[in-house]
């Protein structure tokens, strides 16, 4: 099966980066941006915000939440600046891609001028969909990346799963530097436990353990009314105990007849285990194997 590649936690994006993040629901888009958002703002970023004007419902409720409420204080101070795709890509009522380079390397020596840390900016992409040719925009994407290469400035290009052919999207993955994932649920020194949507489940990364038990069960019960399969991505998984099995065993048999808990990319080991303890015939539950995973570091 495909391999899982690992996203940056979007805590851990640092100035320079320019990453892809592609999103299925509201609720997967908020779980990234907002902690970005608000990160900036605590932190003393300049926060650039451009959205698709033709679909950008949901920006009040995002912005709302960033700010807990009080977007005028950082909009009054200009901390916080919210622009549309027709006054940025769109200026002039066409896409030029040097403009746009050259708006964003204006906007970042001004972010430092003002006082500000750094740029922070993100930015929704629906509208390139309405291009005459996507390939202009792809280009773009892989030139702007040196404005954050040598600037202190940062960036997360925004694509919505629903919209953009898959293939376009490996293509803009492509030209990024890598994608950009949420922060844990729940972690230690030990283990990583995330929310993922598309395919709906978990992430686990890390050694699975004693103390990790409880938000384990509570993220898999968390997840029972899910009229789906299940996924749990375990190709970081470094150790898996039997009392983990038995918590795994516990949520595939509460699955409703027609869906499964799949544990996806399973290393030869946690392979042996099963087996020792043979899980094959447990209703509600499904493996996928595989041989080449290396454990990763947290």
């Amino acid at each position: 099966m495909q391999m899982f590649i690992e996203p940056t936690e979007v805590s851990r994006m640092r100035w320079g980066d320019h990453l892809c993040f592609t999103y299925s629901c509201e609720q997967e888009r908020a779980q990234v941006l907002l902690p970005y958002l608000r990160q900036g703002l605590a932190g003393g970023d300049k926060v650039l915000y451009i959205a698709d004007s033709a679909d950008s419902a949901h920006v009040p409720d995002l912005i709302n939440a960033c700010t807990r409420g009080q977007p005028h204080l950082f909009l009054d101070a200009s901390q916080l600046v919210l622009a549309r795709a027709e006054d940025t890509y769109l200026a002039g009522d066409a896409f030029d891609p040097d403009a746009m380079i050259e708006l964003l390397m204006y906007e970042s020596a001004k972010a430092v001028s003002e006082g500000f840390t750094a740029l922070r900016a993100t930015g929704e992409t629906s509208w390139a969909l309405r291009l005459p040719a996507i390939e202009q925009f792809i280009l773009y994407e892989r030139e702007v990346g040196r404005v954050f290469a040598t600037a202190r400035a940062m960036a997360i290009c925004q694509y919505d799963r629903r919209l953009f052919p898959a293939p376009t999207l490996r293509e803009l993955h492509a030209v990024h530097q890598g994608h950009v994932g949420p922060d844990p649920d729940y972690h230690d020194e030990q283990v990583r436990i995330f929310r993922t949507y598309q395919p709906p489940g978990l992430r686990i990364a890390g050694a699975l353990h004693a103390g990790s038990h409880q938000p384990l069960q509570q993220a898999l019960a968390g997840l029972d009314d899910v009229a789906a399969d299940i996924h749990l991505e375990l190709s970081r998984l470094e150790q898996l105990d039997l009392d983990t099995v038995r918590l795994l065993l516990s949520a595939a048999r509460r699955r409703t007849p027609r869906t499964r808990l799949v544990l996806d990319n399973l290393g030869i080991h946690h392979r042996r285990l099963l087996e020792l303890v043979n899980v094959g015939h447990v209703p509600g539950l499904a493996m996928n194997y595989s041989d080449n995973v290396q454990a990763g570091s947290l």
